[in-house]
């Protein structure tokens, strides 16, 4: 995905070539929520990004 990200408070703006999404987040930990999607371009990215939560993962994987 190529796009743009926007947060100041909520809710969060997803920006692509489709438009602009936008939703409330949660973060705890390593975890990214997001709910309330709003001007989803598809029912298929409230799947994609409302139904998990996000896990960061470090690049560069665990230290030895």
């Amino acid at each position: 995905m190529v796009g743009s990200c926007e947060v100041f408070r909520h809710p969060i703006e997803l920006t692509d070539l489709l438009g602009t999404m936008t939703a409330r987040w949660s973060s705890e930990d390593r975890e990214l929520v997001f709910s309330d999607m709003q001007n989803v371009p598809t029912c298929g990215d409230i799947v994609v990004w409302a139904t998990h939560p996000w896990v960061l993962v470090d690049a560069e994987g665990p230290s030895d």
